[in-house]
Order: C-alpha cells, then sequence, then structure tokens
C-alpha cells in the first residue's frame, strides 16, 4: 500500500473494517478473508439488497458464511508475528476526521489498491469499491460463498457495477453544475471584452456605394461579413472555385431552410474583407439584391425591364463586384407582362453566359426543382452546391461563436451540454427549419427567458420552458392509455430502426410530446438515400415505417390513426420497389405502370400485400426480441414525455445486458 496515498473511506466502512481487525489480531490470521466474511453479514449494506434480489434470506447467507468460517480457521495458517503481517504505520482519514490505523497482509493491499479503480474520485474505500473488486478477482473466499448460495458470481458483478454508475452520474451531476459556474464566471469576463469576439459589422464600401447609381442603389447593398460561422470549409471552397472560372462562374447553394446558405457567402465576404482569398477576389465586394423591393411597384409595364437593365448594365461595367440573390428561385417569372416571357432570369442570362457578372444564388430544394428547374436555360448557368443539414457533433462547433456573441448581448453564459441537449430536442417541436438554425433560435430565445426570469444561466428546465403549451397539452389532454399507446408507437420505430437497419441513422430524440398536429415523433439524424439499396434494405426500411403499427397491435390491441397513416406510406414505398426499382422478377422487365391489362392490377396489388406482410413480419420480430426495451422505454416516455440519445441507448444497454445473463 502506498505510504503516500491518504485515502478517505467511508465510515460504514470503517466500522467493517475495525471489526475485522480485532477478529484477525484475536484469531491472529490474515485480515483479506475475515474482512469479506463480516461484510457479508454486516446489516444495511448494498449486499443486503443484493441478496434480497437473489431471493437469498440472510439465515442462508451467515450459514455460508459461518461454514466458511470454519473451515478457514482449520486450514489457515497463523500469522507470525515477526512477518506475515504487514504494519501499515500511515492512517486513512474518514470523513468525520477520525484516523484509522490498519495491519494489512499483502493480499488485502493488492485488493485495495485495485478498489481505488471502482471509486468515484479515484481515492476512496468503501463497500462499493471493496466487493467490484473481490468479485472481479473472483478470491477464494469469496468464490466458495456464491458457489454454496448457488449465485453466478457475474450477477454480483453487474448489480455493483450498476450503483457504481449511478454513484458515477450523480457526482457527474455535482461536478456539471460547478463547471457551470465556473464556465459563467469565465464567459462573464470574456464577454466584457470586445476584443474577443472577432467579426466584420460594416463592410468599407464608400467609394463603390458612392459609385452606385441612386435609381438602383436602394436595390442593391453590401451583404454583412461575418466570420462567427464555423466551419463548411467543404461548400465555402467549392463556391470559391466556381467563381474563379473563366466561364458559367455562378453558383446556387441549396438545402434546406435553415441550413446556413446564407451564412455560407457571408462567411465569404468576411474572407475577402479579411485578405484570406485568392489573389482574383482580393478588392471584390459582394452585394445582395433586393428582389421583393426590385419589384415593388412595378405596375407599368416596362417598370420591371427598366430597373433590371439598369442593375445589369452596372454590374456588367464592374469587376469587382459579385451579386448574391437569396431565394434566388424568384428571378424565374419575376417582372413577366402578360403576353410576353421577359422576366428577370431572361434579362440575366446573356451576362451569366458570357461570364461579365458572377452570382451567387440560394435556394431550398422544393423551390429549385419546382420554381427555378423549370427554365432549363437559366439553371445551365449555374453549377448547384448542396448544403447538408450537419450532423450532431458538427452543429456546436459550427456555431458556438455565434452562441458567443448571443451571451454577450443577453449578458446569459450556456453550457455546451445544454447547446447538446437543445440540439437533441429542438427537432420534436421545430419542423420549420434546419440546424444549425434551429438551434440558434432556441439559444436565443432560451436566453431571453433567462434573463427576463433573472437568471444569469440557461438550464435544461428553462429550455423547455419554451415548450410549455406542448407539455400542458401532454399533462392535461393526454389520456393515460393514449400517452402508452403513442409511447408504443414511436418506441416501435426507434427499436426497428437500432436492431433492424442495413443503412445507418441515428435517433436523437423520442418524443410523445404534442407537436404540430403530431401526437409524437422519432427525430432522426439523417434521412437515408436510395443509392444501392437491394431489396432487402427496402423491406427494413418499410418495416421501420411499420413498426410503430406493430408495436401498438402487439401490445395494446389497437390501432390508432398515426398507424394507419404509417401503412398507407409503407404502401407507397412498396409499390416503388415493384414499379420504380425493379427489385422483383415479376416487374423488372418492363415497364409496369404501362401494362396493367388482363387483371395486372390485381398481380400488382398481391405483391404489395406480399412485401407490406413481409415488413410486417421483420419488425413483429425485431420487437418481440427486444421486448424488455420496447416496454421499458414506452413507460419512462409516459413519465418523462421525451427521451434523447444517451437515455435511450442507457435503457437499450441495460435490456441487452439482462437479455444475455438470461440465454
Amino acid at each position: 500500500m502506498n505510504e503516500n496515498r491518504r485515502p478517505t473511506i467511508d465510515p460504514r466502512f470503517v466500522d467493517v473494517l475495525r471489526l475485522a481487525q480485532a477478529e484477525a489480531n484475536r484469531y491472529k490470521v490474515y485480515l483479506t478473508e475475515i474482512l469479506i466474511l463480516r461484510m457479508l453479514i454486516f446489516e444495511n449494506m448494498y449486499l443486503d439488497m443484493f441478496f434480497a434480489i437473489m431471493g437469498v434470506s440472510r439465515k442462508a447467507v451467515k450459514s455460508a458464511v459461518e461454514r466458511e468460517w470454519q473451515k478457514y480457521l482449520k486450514v489457515s495458517d497463523h500469522v507470525d508475528e515477526e512477518g506475515s503481517v504487514l504494519t501499515v504505520t500511515n492512517f486513512v482519514d474518514n470523513p468525520d476526521g477520525e484516523k484509522v490505523y490498519l495491519c494489512i497482509d499483502k493480499k488485502l493491499e493488492e485488493i485495495f489498491s485495485n478498489a481505488y479503480g471502482y471509486s468515484v474520485d479515484g481515492n476512496s474505500l468503501n463497500e462499493l469499491s471493496f466487493m467490484l473488486t473481490i468479485l472481479k478477482m473472483q478470491t477464494e473466499c469469496i468464490s466458495h460463498i456464491f458457489d454454496y448460495l448457488d449465485i453466478e458470481i457475474i450477477l454480483g458483478i453487474r448489480y455493483f457495477q450498476g450503483i457504481l454508475f449511478e454513484n458515477i452520474q450523480e457526482a457527474f451531476e455535482q461536478m456539471e453544475q460547478m463547471a457551470m459556474q465556473e464556465q459563467f464566471n469565465n464567459l462573464e469576463e470574456e464577454l466584457n471584452n470586445d476584443e474577443a469576439f472577432e467579426s466584420i459589422e460594416e463592410q468599407e464600401n464608400v467609394d463603390l456605394e458612392a459609385e452606385t447609381p441612386e435609381k438602383i442603389k436602394k436595390f442593391l447593398s453590401p451583404l454583412k461579413a461575418d466570420g462567427m460561422v464555423l466551419g463548411r470549409e467543404k461548400e465555402i471552397n467549392k463556391l470559391i472555385r466556381i467563381i474563379l472560372k473563366v466561364k458559367k462562374r455562378n453558383a446556387i447553394l441549396v438545402g434546406k431552410p435553415g441550413v446556413g446558405k446564407t451564412a455560407i457567402v457571408e462567411k465569404l465576404a468576411w474572407l475577402i474583407k479579411k485578405g484570406e482569398c485568392p489573389e482574383e477576389l482580393k478588392g471584390k465586394t459582394i452585394f445582395s439584391l433586393d428582389l421583393t423591393g426590385l419589384l415593388a411597384g412595378t405596375k407599368y409595364r416596362g417598370d420591371a425591364e427598366k430597373r433590371f437593365k439598369a442593375i445589369i448594365d452596372f454590374l456588367s461595367a464592374r469587376e469587382d463586384v459579385i451579386l448574391f440573390i437569396d431565394e434566388i428561385h424568384g428571378v424565374v417569372g419575376a417582372g413577366r407582362s402578360e403576353g410576353t416571357n421577359f422576366d428577370l432570369a431572361n434579362s440575366l442570362k446573356t451576362e451569366l453566359a458570357r461570364g461579365n457578372i458572377i452570382v451567387i444564388g440560394a435556394t431550398t430544394y422544393d423551390e429549385y426543382n419546382g420554381i427555378l428547374c423549370t427554365d432549363k436555360a437559366f439553371k445551365r448557368r449555374f453549377e448547384t452546391i448542396e448544403v447538408t443539414e450537419p450532423k450532431v457533433n458538427e452543429v456546436y462547433p459550427m456555431i458556438k461563436e455565434q452562441i458567443n456573441g448571443y451571451s454577450k448581448k443577453h449578458n446569459v453564459a450556456i453550457t455546451k451540454g445544454v447547446v447538446d441537449f437543445i440540439i437533441h430536442i429542438s427537432g420534436c417541436f421545430s419542423f420549420e427549419t434546419a440546424n444549425p438554425d434551429r438551434t440558434l433560435d432556441i439559444v436565443d430565445k432560451s436566453m431571453v427567458m433567462a434573463k427576463l426570469e433573472g437568471k444569469k444561466m440557461v438550464t435544461n428546465k428553462i429550455v423547455l420552458d419554451n415548450f410549455d403549451a406542448n407539455f400542458k397539452k401532454f399533462e392535461e389532454e393526454m389520456s393515460k392509455e393514449l400517452k402508452m399507446s403513442t409511447a408504443y408507437h414511436e418506441t416501435g420505430h426507434y427499436l426497428v430502426a437500432r436492431y433492424g437497419r442495413t443503412y445507418e441513422s441515428k435517433a436523437l430524440a423520442v418524443s410523445i410530446i404534442p407537436a404540430e398536429g403530431n401526437l409524437g415523433i422519432t427525430v432522426w439524424e439523417s434521412i437515408p438515400q436510395y443509392i444501392d439499396w437491394d431489396y432487402k434494405a427496402h423491406i427494413q426500411y418499410i418495416a421501420v415505417t411499420l413498426a410503430g403499427r406493430v408495436a401498438e397491435k402487439m401490445f395494446t390491441g389497437k390501432e390508432t390513426s398515426g398507424a394507419n397513416s404509417d401503412l398507407k406510406k409503407a404502401t407507397e414505398e412498396a409499390r416503388r420497389i415493384l414499379l420504380e426499382y425493379g427489385l422483383k422478377s415479376s416487374f423488372s422487365s418492363r415497364n409496369a405502370e404501362k401494362d396493367f391489362s388482363d387483371g395486372r392490377i390485381d398481380v400488382l396489388n398481391e405483391e404489395i400485400d406480399k412485401i407490406i406482410s413481409e415488413a410486417y413480419s421483420y419488425a413483429k420480430t425485431i420487437l418481440s426480441e427486444h421486448s424488455d426495451a420496447l416496454v421499458k422505454i414506452s413507460e419512462k416516455l409516459v413519465e418523462k414525455g421525451i427521451l434523447i440519445t444517451s437515455e435511450l441507448d442507457k435503457i437499450c444497454k441495460e435490456c441487452e445486458e439482462n437479455l444475455v445473463l438470461n440465454i
């Protein structure tokens, strides 16, 4: 035992040690076995609960201890007073400050050294760390006792590991509270230092603006240069490569609302302003076009054309200007008069083809496919850059500087842990935008709420207060039966996805809190793409879709409208398997859509039914195998309303361990 180590020791463990030490001295035997045997029969310990769970009475335990004790006294070598006992002269401090002197044999010295590794702080001795150590080491004494009581040692190890995990969680929560306060103190100091935030609020475009014709100045304005968004290097580099070309040097950023398309262009403006860009871009300015203002008041024929021409003439004459058009799909049909095909898109086509001007646009998938792609000639002038939603672990690094900026303005702090909580749960309530905008919006709202409550730190509770109305519906309007049905439904989706999919798709959260017409929702980190999927992968995808319906039927005997909606989606997917992907031989050799004569519709419906039945059985098999997790997650959802990734993982892993032990 290291003489420099001065561990703390639990008062209850001190009592056992003293008793065992006295008996070891009286009988002149080693302390190790005495201590183990005393631990087994000392009252009000974790062991009492363990034996109760195992269905073993205290009488049986005492009988086993007495049997081992008698056997031990007969075979144990007596301690030689001069050699065999290692006398430890250093002392152990218990929490009350009392010094405890111990005489420890070499075997116990090894056990204690290993036991430190099973303590929360790495420097404690208590029943938990001691028992977990001897169970892991499977000492002869403890092995005999467990064999006599017919208990597997692995069960004892799992029991004490569970207690250790709970203790670590409790300690972590305490540490996190302390860390939050320290982080706030540091952040408060940083917020008062303006130099901590490197951003460019205004661009020096005085000369350029002065040269802008007065009649178009109100439609063109320098784009804000913002270096607060981190990441997106791939998209920015691709954008730079496009605009450095000689021809067709125009780009359209396409992505969901809120993924940060405009922020990418603002970051490019910041890089240009800082000079951290290729030489060809230095000195250029990105102007933003106010498309709505440009079209306002153009009720007479020719008004729009004049404004368009003035802007295009100005841009064509300036090599130091890049035009940014947010919601660029709006140029298709913009300013078109009755009986003509003239619009802003047509005005730009010639100049775009010549490469006289550089245009960067931004739009969503729906508008790009539904509007902009209808003008194929205009679309050809652009290269498309897809801006996807960042993965969970990418969101915080991407927006942390913006969050610091919000903290400065609100004088309210927020920890990374709370931001991560927002990232996970935001998708359960907000469907209009994607990350990172979705998370930033809730961070902003939560800081406002904290400030109004006179608090300096955003907590998880304050975050959830943003959705009071949703929780009120959950608590007051949903019956227990409806909650349980919804919980089974959403848990079914989650579990079949977790254990059945061949592609990776991580669930961020499962919620049964009502939100925007949904009773419940399972939020995924990414939506799977139909690339190189075989028949089995599509069946598993349909199984996930049907899983809510299967779970409800298995455990409640009923089906809700949500379950019927899932059936409709599954049927549509089954139809695509046959008619679009040709993944079944009976429909793979020709275009089945054009051959529905002679009962082909009946054949199609029969094949769809077979696919649905196969996927249904697949989902049912998985849910049957993981019924314990289905029940426990559903019960927890009824209690809390929402569970995030870490909570779902914990329940599933516990059920997996129990499943292994029961096999």
